[in-house]
């Protein structure tokens, strides 16, 4: 039989992925892309687009969910679900007719709704971690580091099994001191004793005799002592040194080894510094002529304040703004912050600092003025104490024949929770005064405390308790810095804006100098910086200007993507 061949011409249109040439698997409804495996995971940890939603592809077209069959009746196909035994069952299921049941593709979107955070966190932060984590263990290393430490075990066991030799060498000679000390002070003990029955027996002796011839006399005296029983004293030494096995091989086993408990990374392990900031995108702050200062919620909502006592809540993805009515202190400065729960703390233009509800609707006081020679001039709410930090100022007029003469002083102080006074800090070591006027205030992740000065012009940080660490006055060395916003990063960089540079510096958390992240020649948009925020979620450096009402977001960290994806 002749065996004949077909030739099958037909067109098959494979969806490519929009990054590679791989065949496309899923699809980022956010930025419209077709993405393959590799890419996807590329795409899921990438700090630019690790909140994206990105789906199966096929999903992208809202295909009916498929029919399953149900486990109890293979010939019938799971169309419900029931709530009170948590499972999915068909027509002939009869035992769920007194529960409540719902349909099974509400459920199902239910139950992968609310299961979407998690998996986003899997997705998006804890492999990222894992797979760093995996590609820092080095196992050469690790096992020259093991051996160290087993010889430094070793030095160590052998040091007390010498010193437990000696111990057992010194046993005879302690046993016989000790014994020698303890007979003796028997002996003493028995000689005290034979004293006092002799002078018994001598008295007995005495008054038998004086009571011979007394028959009334003697019973009485025979009634009230009685005879007394004589022996020979004797002196018994009994010792006993056992040497307790169990004591011996505890104190061998003292030296243990043990793990170091769970690995971590550090976040300079996981993020590092770009060879230059990239612009993200540029927002309009509404209801406001300046960016002085800004706290962000989120990377679409601000709170921002210019010079005018104008503070609002923008919405920059709707296009919205909420003024805030009410007199707001010298806003030209850091004046407000948020809670972790994203609460607005303020300080009014009374000198009294509030919080706000989210609703907007009511206002409590968290910090009323007491001393009315204080000013409040910014505010910073620790994430991690979740306590409130405080820059104040006062001002002492001097006046001669010539000129009248201020004298500014200032200082920090922190509230707890319930606002109450804990610490103030203004003097160094030398009983000299730290701050003039602070306008900006923020925390490192060391727990320093680091405070913008402008009279000071610098930028002075303090340990978490008020000793002074050191003063940043600018770089190179002898030039005047000009600070307004300030923030510290994941990595604990501080950064400053520079009025008279118009530049944002990068300091180290030890105060040395290295570089100036923006400038106006790196970035078009980068005019006259007065405000920072750095969002710890999405590693974003938002930047408010002066000269207009326009906030930036720039990213200068990033993560190592080489463990990850394809290698283009």
């Amino acid at each position: 039989m002749e065996s004949t061949s077909v030739n099958i011409s037909s067109l098959v249109n494979v969806r490519q992925c929009t990054q590679c040439q791989g065949d496309t698997e899923y699809h980022c409804l956010t930025c419209v892309q077709n993405l393959c495996h590799e890419c996807k995971e590329m795409h899921s940890i990438n700090l630019d687009s690790i909140y994206h939603s990105v789906i199966l592809y096929r999903n992208k077209y809202n295909n009916l969910t498929k029919r399953e069959k149900c486990t109890k009746h293979p010939d019938q196909t799971c169309g419900m679900y029931c709530e009170h035994c948590d499972t999915p069952f068909c027509l002939k299921c009869n035992e769920h007719k007194a529960h409540k049941t719902i349909d099974i593709k509400v459920a199902y979107e239910t139950k992968r709704e609310e299961q979407r955070d998690t998996v986003m966190k899997i997705r998006c932060e804890t492999l990222y971690y894992v797979i760093v984590l995996l590609h820092e263990i080095d196992l050469k290393s690790e096992l020259s580091s093991m051996r160290e430490k087993l010889d430094n075990q070793k030095l160590a066991m052998v040091e007390k099994s010498r010193r437990l030799k000696d111990a057992l060498n010194n046993v005879p000679n302690e046993v016989i001191m000790k014994g020698k000390n303890i007979f003796i002070q028997k002996l003493r003990n028995q000689m005290t004793k034979v004293e006092r029955m002799i002078g018994k027996l001598q008295t007995f002796e005495q008054e038998y005799e004086v009571s011979a011839r007394r028959p009334f006399q003697f019973l009485r005296l025979v009634k009230n002592t009685g005879f007394p029983i004589t022996q020979k004293p004797i002196c018994r030494l009994s010792l006993s040194l056992d040497i307790n096995i169990k004591n011996v091989v505890k104190l061998l086993s003292a030296i243990q080894l043990s793990d170091r408990g769970k690995r971590h990374l550090e976040n300079e392990q996981l993020l590092k510094l770009m060879p230059s900031p990239l612009l993200r995108k540029s927002c309009i702050m509404a209801g406001v002529r300046f960016c002085y200062h800004i706290s962000c919620i989120t990377p679409d909502r601000f709170w921002a304040n210019d010079n005018g006592n104008n503070l609002s809540l923008t919405d920059t993805k709707q296009n919205e703004a909420v003024h805030l009515v009410t007199n707001l202190c010298d806003s030209a400065y850091g004046s407000h912050t948020l809670t972790n729960d994203s609460q607005l703390i303020y300080i009014d233009l009374n000198q009294n600092i509030y919080t706000l509800s989210h609703e907007m609707e009511t206002k409590s006081v968290y910090v009323r003025r007491t001393d009315s020679n204080w000013i409040y001039r910014c505010v910073y709410f620790s994430p991690v104490t979740e306590d409130l930090l405080v820059g104040m100022r006062k001002e002492d007029r001097y006046t001669d024949m010539i000129a009248t003469m201020h004298i500014y002083t200032g200082k920090v102080t922190r509230y707890n929770k319930t606002g109450q006074l804990t610490n103030s800090i203004q003097l160094d070591s030398n009983h000299h005064p730290m701050y003039r006027d602070p306008c900006y205030i923020t925390e490192n992740n060391n727990g320093d405390i680091v405070v913008s000065d402008w009279r000071q012009k610098a930028v002075v940080v303090t340990e978490s308790e008020g000793s002074h660490r050191f003063s940043f006055k600018g770089h190179p060395p002898g030039s005047k810095l000009f600070p307004r916003g300030i923030c510290t990063d994941v990595l604990s960089h501080i950064l400053v804006c520079d009025c008279r540079t118009n530049t944002i510096q990068m300091v180290d958390k030890d105060g040395q100098f290295l570089l100036n992240l923006l400038t106006n020649s790196s970035s078009d948009l980068l005019t006259a910086p007065r405000s920072l925020h750095y969002d710890t979620k999405t590693q974003i450096l938002w930047v408010g200007s002066y000269d207009n009402n326009t906030v930036s977001a720039y990213r200068y960290l990033n993560r190592h993507l080489k463990f990850f994806g394809k290698t283009r």
